[in-house]
């Protein structure tokens, strides 16, 4: 909500009006919005920029409505550990998307440590589903 407060001689007139997204942009006038306060409901990312207020004694103010994600993304990624292998070796983390296939896809090559190494896929658990496998590399 914008509001605002003038001095003049009564009545005074409002005409809210939208800028974009740069203050110099042409203004477009808001129909209907002819009060000293400025209400934007369910605001969307196409709300945020630079709105105006024009008060019929010459008076203007510009303020700025900056429109920030209420939501968070949370997406769950797999991961798996290798542990077992030779100390040194290098494994292969393959894949594919369904276990019938034949060619596997490789995500990474690892060198195994005394403790084991985790692996982490970049692609979120909610793309299709992958089959993983681990193979020694010569």
């Amino acid at each position: 909500m914008f509001c605002v407060s003038a001095i003049g001689d009564e009545p005074l007139s409002y005409q809210w009006r939208f800028h974009g997204t740069n203050s110099d942009n042409v203004a477009t006038n808001l129909v209907g919005e002819t009060n000293a306060c400025l209400t934007v409901s369910n605001v969307q990312s196409n709300n945020a920029g630079y709105y105006s207020v024009t008060v019929s004694n010459g008076f203007s103010s510009t303020a700025l409505l900056t429109v920030t994600p209420v939501c968070v993304d949370i997406s769950l990624y797999a991961g798996l550990t290798i542990t077992g292998g030779m100390t040194g070796g290098v494994y292969g983390v393959q894949y594919v998307t369904n276990v019938d296939e034949t060619a596997w896809t490789t995500l990474t090559l690892v060198t195994q440590k005394v403790s084991g190494v985790f692996v982490l896929d970049p692609q979120p658990a909610n793309h299709p589903r992958r089959f993983y496998r681990v193979i020694a590399v010569p």
